[in-house]
């Protein structure tokens, strides 16, 4: 402390220049599970300067800051967020009472190693956060609080440094964030609202050659987040897209099992080296004497590439698929023509890097019972569990879509049901008929269930997963009890066995589903997965 002091102490006397970085994203910005017992002493940390402010949406007084002041890298306390009950976006910035770190501090030790230039980080993170949910830099309300808080937090400490004869040169971002876009409502969206913040924050601060270091944790959701692929993909075409944006690849750095949703200590170091590793990689001549304002200034270029990558995966599927045998081609026909334009493109990056799927072509034991799966994306996300679990009793089958609402449900039955005969279907409409007239709802529920009773297969209905009341309105839970109840009626009077998901995760909500979203955990999913292998194993006896 008193080697800062003295630092201090010499910056009043003379004019200082330092590089500035800021640090911002979610929970592997803040550090969730990077305890700080486990990080390394090191001397160097001593002479950066470090400004912090991390929490939980929304910010507030209950965020763990630097004290309005400059002070040295280190780690940062836990938090005293408020009643979970009552909001239940509050994780309290760390795991343990003893606190954690960031990127911030395996970034610094890299890139002072590498430089040794004076060094200045600004760090603020909030655990949890979506950028089309939190870091709107348009949303004068909640949906923008997390941006405001950032360019407050660099303001305070621009104009602090200044107050002490230091001059603070904008270099780099260091944005640490995506899993919580990961959702089938904002990863479409991801490529456009990060390119959109990043340019908003050259234009705020107004740092047009400010250097966008992004990156995410491509392990979250343990390989079941089936969003994450396109979260991924969206922060390469932003790099692709922005002359002044690096993708940094956090892929291999430890994480800690079994959820895997963020970083131990000794991966949080590992990141931060890359992202430096990054930074002192970039090739000044690779930014633009014009840098972007609005729309990149390649963005045909950008565009081009995008049109390039996209061709090659192309080529490289319709290779892969040529060489298929003819039942499995004709699958991928099936799905070519119902995933759509979001699913699609995913599933075909999935398919030429060999990476199972809950739409992989399923070859049947002929000794076994064939059964389907109808469902959403929160039934494809436990599609794999109920495999698993019932592997080698059961082949189980997916429809070859995002099943969505009952309407789709009549328009595509024909397709998903297919020529083959069914043991037994398991099915659900619910979360996207949120909107649907009750009487609608039953009326074609009682349609679909004459369709497929007409298969001869036995059928069980799996009550809707439950919706959260989330602030922006986006979900809303009374629908999805109304229609669970609506659609009880319409089963007991067919006779039909109901798999009551609603019932069995509701406990385990808080652990179990992602905030502020309709989707679960990899925990969740082999919950769900687990019921669903219960219900059916139940059901066929």
């Amino acid at each position: 402390m008193k080697r800062f002091l003295f630092l201090c102490l010499l910056s009043t006397l003379h004019a200082e220049t330092r590089d500035v970085i800021l640090v911002a994203g979610q929970s592997n910005a803040v550090g969730f599970d990077a305890y700080a017992s486990e990080l390394p002493a090191d001397a160097s940390d001593m002479d950066v300067m470090f400004w912090w402010r991390v929490g939980d949406p929304p910010p507030d007084e209950h965020d763990v800051t630097s004290g309005g002041k400059w002070t040295h890298l280190q780690p940062q306390p836990k938090g005293s967020p408020k009643d979970k009950k009552a909001e239940p976006r509050q994780y309290g910035n760390f795991a343990k009472a003893e606190g954690g770190f960031g990127p911030e501090i395996g970034f610094a030790r890299e890139l002072k190693a590498k430089e040794g230039k004076p060094l200045a980080i600004i760090k603020a993170a909030f655990s949890g956060t979506a950028v089309a949910q939190d870091w709107n830099p348009d949303d004068p309300g909640i949906g923008g609080s997390c941006y405001r808080a950032l360019v407050e937090t660099v303001k305070s400490a621009l104009a602090a440094a200044k107050d002490q004869n230091i001059e603070l040169k904008f270099r780099a971002l260091v944005w640490v964030q995506g899993e919580s876009d990961a959702t089938p409502a904002y990863a479409p969206l991801y490529t456009k609202n990060l390119a959109h913040l990043i340019t908003r924050l050259r234009s705020d601060f107004a740092a047009p050659e400010l250097i966008a270091l992004i990156g995410v944790n491509t392990r979250f959701g343990n390989g079941k987040n089936p969003n994450m692929p396109a979260v991924i993909e969206s922060q390469k075409a932003v790099d692709a897209q922005d002359p002044l944006a690096v993708y940094v690849d956090t892929e291999g750095a430890e994480t800690l099992p079994p959820s895997h949703t963020h970083f131990t200590a000794q991966g949080t170091l590992e990141i931060g080296r890359r992202y430096a590793a990054a930074l002192l990689a970039f090739k000044p001549g690779q930014t633009s004497t014009n840098p972007p304002k609005g729309e990149p200034t390649n963005a045909a270029e950008a565009a081009a590439q995008k049109a390039k990558a996209d061709a090659e995966v192309e080529t490289k599927y319709q290779a892969l698929v040529a060489k298929l045998p003819a039942d499995q081609q004709a699958w991928e026909r099936v799905l070519q023509d119902q995933l759509g334009g979001f699913y699609l493109p995913l599933h075909k990056r999935e398919k030429i890097s060999s990476r199972s799927s809950a739409w992989d072509f399923v070859q049947d034991d002929l000794k076994l019972p064939r059964v389907l799966l109808i469902g959403d994306s929160v039934s494809r996300g436990y599609t794999q569990a109920v495999r698993k679990v019932l592997a080698g009793k059961v082949n189980v089958h997916r429809a070859p879509a995002n099943c969505g609402p009952t309407a789709s449900g009549l328009k595509n039955i024909e397709v998903w049901l297919g020529d083959g005969k069914w043991d037994l279907i398991h099915f659900n409409f619910g979360i996207h008929d949120r909107a649907t007239p009750i009487a609608d709802y039953q009326q074609r529920l009682e349609q679909l269930i004459e369709r497929m009773k007409n298969t001869g297969a036995k059928l069980v209905w799996a009550s809707s997963t439950p919706c959260p009341d989330t602030k922006n309105g986006q979900y809303k839970s009374a629908p999805i009890l109304e229609r669970n109840t609506a659609a009880t009626e319409v089963m007991k009077k067919h006779g039909i066995a109901i798999d009551d998901l609603f019932t069995a995760i509701t406990p385990h909500l808080a652990t179990m589903q992602n905030p502020d979203d309709v989707h679960f955990t990899g925990q969740g999913y082999d919950f769900l997965g687990e019921t669903v292998a219960k219900a059916i194993e139940a059901a066929l006896k």
